[in-house]
Formats: structure tokens, C-alpha cells, sequence
């Protein structure tokens, strides 16, 4: 009977979580992809567009890894589909806590911006096929990043 909520202290105690929460944050997201390709307004493009600048700008690793946050967040309300906003920040509620621990992929903000550069360009021309690729592509490139980070991950012993 356990809920989303549960997902950050089970991701600190056991880092099999935080795979399993990569999993289906890569299937939901690349579905949220498709569907903002499919509506996305030239307002929320811009939006889009706005966030990819917003990690390029970030100071820190910190900065980068909200502003990335705040890219999927607007990705979802690209679907115009409130139930996908509630997924997202779902997710992003089992990593956010943990996100210190994960912020490799974050440390450089110009190649973070590059790697969400193509969700955002593919959802702007209204290609689902192409948006999910991209989001495929973004989402395994920054796990595998995430998960190189020096042996150390949530839940395991150093």
C-alpha cells in the first residue's frame, strides 16, 4: 500500500530504488516527450527553449541539476496534461533528495544544456518519434553519468 512518497528514503537505504526509479522515469518520460511534441504551443517551446538557457547559465552543479528539473516539469506541461506534471514531480521527488549525491552530469552546465538540446528542439518541430529518441538518449546518457559518479551512489556503502 506504499506510495510515491516513499521512494526518497528507499532510494537512500537501498540504491536498487534509484535504478528502478531511472527505469521509469526513461518509459514515462519519453511518453511525456511524444505527447508535448504532439501539443506544445510556440509558448511553451519557448519555455522549453528558456530552461535548456537556464542550465546552461547555472553557477554550480546544484543550479544545473534544479534548472534540468525544471525542464522536465515544463516538458509536462508541454503535454497539457496535468496528470504527467504529477508524474514528473513524482519522480523527480524519489532523485531531488538524493541529487547530491548524482550531480556528475551536472558539473559541466554547457554540456548539460547539449544533452537536453534536442528534447527541446524535438518537441519544438512536433516530432513524438524524434522527441522520444532524444529523451531515450538524454535520460540514459545522464543515468550512465549519474551512475559513474566514483562508485558512490545512495544506498551504498563507500
Amino acid at each position: 500500500m506504499g506510495t510515491a512518497e516513499l521512494l526518497p528514503s528507499l532510494v537512500l537505504r537501498d540504491g536498487a530504488w534509484l535504478a528502478e526509479n531511472f527505469e521509469v522515469h526513461r518509459q514515462v518520460g519519453t511518453l511525456i516527450g511524444e505527447l508535448a511534441a504532439r501539443r506544445a504551443t510556440a509558448r511553451e517551446v519557448a519555455a522549453l527553449r528558456q530552461q535548456v538557457a537556464a542550465v546552461r547559465a547555472g553557477s554550480d552543479a546544484d543550479q544545473v541539476q534544479l534548472a534540468d528539473a525544471e525542464f522536465h516539469r515544463t516538458l509536462a506541461r508541454a503535454t497539457g496534461n496535468r496528470v504527467s506534471l504529477l508524474m514528473t514531480n513524482t519522480l523527480l521527488g524519489g532523485y531531488l533528495p538524493v541529487r547530491q549525491a548524482l550531480a556528475r552530469p551536472f558539473q559541466d552546465a554547457a554540456a548539460a544544456a547539449d544533452r537536453l538540446h534536442p528534447v527541446a528542439e524535438a518537441v519544438a518541430a512536433g516530432g513524438a518519434d524524434a522527441a522520444r529518441r532524444a529523451l531515450e538518449a538524454y535520460m540514459t546518457d545522464t543515468e550512465g553519468l549519474m551512475r559513474a559518479t566514483d562508485g558512490q551512489r545512495p544506498g551504498r556503502e563507500p
